[in-house]
């Protein structure tokens, strides 16, 4: 027999076993196993494949995307070496006219290292 007494249980407290056996039975009394209908389960099966393929054309845009973009930075950087390579080929090769020269250093290294350059 069940009874319909309400006993509250507080966290980190044991119960009785037979307590614990009657706590079983009153939840599964209560709350009893439903499965979905046909077309609950068609619906979601419907919507899952429809987000899955939203999902993967995103993806080919952004992988296009990546595509662009990585060719762009590949040729940006070609572009760029190929500058620095010809502004080396340019300089003189004679030292003396270096340590002459009052031209700024490329990226500014004495500045941030806190020295002056020797001239």
């Amino acid at each position: 027999m069940v009874s319909f007494r309400k006993k509250y249980i507080q966290l980190g407290q044991g119960i009785l076993p037979h307590e614990q056996t009657l706590l079983e039975q009153s939840i599964q009394a209560a709350l009893t196993p439903m499965w979905p209908t046909e077309r609950f389960v068609a619906e979601l099966e419907r919507d899952l494949l429809e987000e899955a393929r939203r999902q993967e054309r995103a993806g080919q845009g952004l992988r296009i995307a990546g595509w662009i973009g990585g060719g762009l930075l590949s040729i940006a950087g070609g572009i760029l070496l190929w500058v620095l390579w010809q502004r080396h080929q340019t300089q003189p090769n004679d030292s003396k006219a270096r340590m002459t020269s009052k031209r700024r250093p490329l990226f500014g290294t004495p500045k941030l290292a806190g020295v002056t350059p020797a001239t």
